[in-house]
């Protein structure tokens, strides 16, 4: 009995151990730090046919919010998204996936339709970065709400929603 107790005891004690193991998948949490327009220099752009202007902008340092707001002036120019840091208690580095989903399907200059732009980057941890989405051409302004999402592999770990709204002067 003594003994059987003991092999019960052994196995229950190595299958906590196995569990504890297991469970060590990474906690990872999106710290958002401000959102709403604002402003981060051009560097360069990158061609990207997942995109209905055919690129991806690459921006400097640091995007300043000028006013914080989830409602976004419709207009050619107008830049928004959100400053935040990806925090990991293990990692350095993630590879995230990025996306913008429109409230309504855009239709390019090509013909070409998009419901979303998607793009995948590695970003560091535990430091500032920040997301954002630039009016660049006429299809591009659609009214409604944009849902800007983070996701790791298929979870979605972040989510804000900027309501683009046509302003009085147009």
């Amino acid at each position: 009995m003594k003994k059987s107790l003991f092999s019960l005891f052994a196995l229950l004690l190595l299958g906590a151990c196995s569990f504890v193991v297991n469970r060590n998948s990474e906690a990872i949490e999106i710290q958002e730090l401000d959102y709403g327009i604002g402003k981060a220099e051009l560097i360069s752009t990158w061609k990207n046919e997942k995109s209905p202007t055919g690129k991806i902008r690459t921006t400097g340092e640091e995007f300043k919010i000028i006013k914080r707001t989830s409602e976004i002036p419709l207009a050619i120019g107008s830049q928004f998204g959100v400053n935040y840091v990806v925090r990991s208690s293990s990692l350095s580095q993630l590879n995230l996936t990025f996306r913008w989903t429109y409230p309504k399907t855009i239709v390019n200059n090509q013909g070409k339709k998009f419901s979303q732009v998607e793009f995948d980057l590695v970003k560091p941890t535990d430091a500032y970065t920040y997301s954002t989405y630039t009016i660049e051409e006429d299809y591009e302004m659609v009214e409604g709400e944009w849902t800007f999402s983070i996701l790791k592999g298929k979870e979605l770990i972040y989510e804000r929603k900027f309501n683009l709204v046509k302003s009085a002067t147009h």
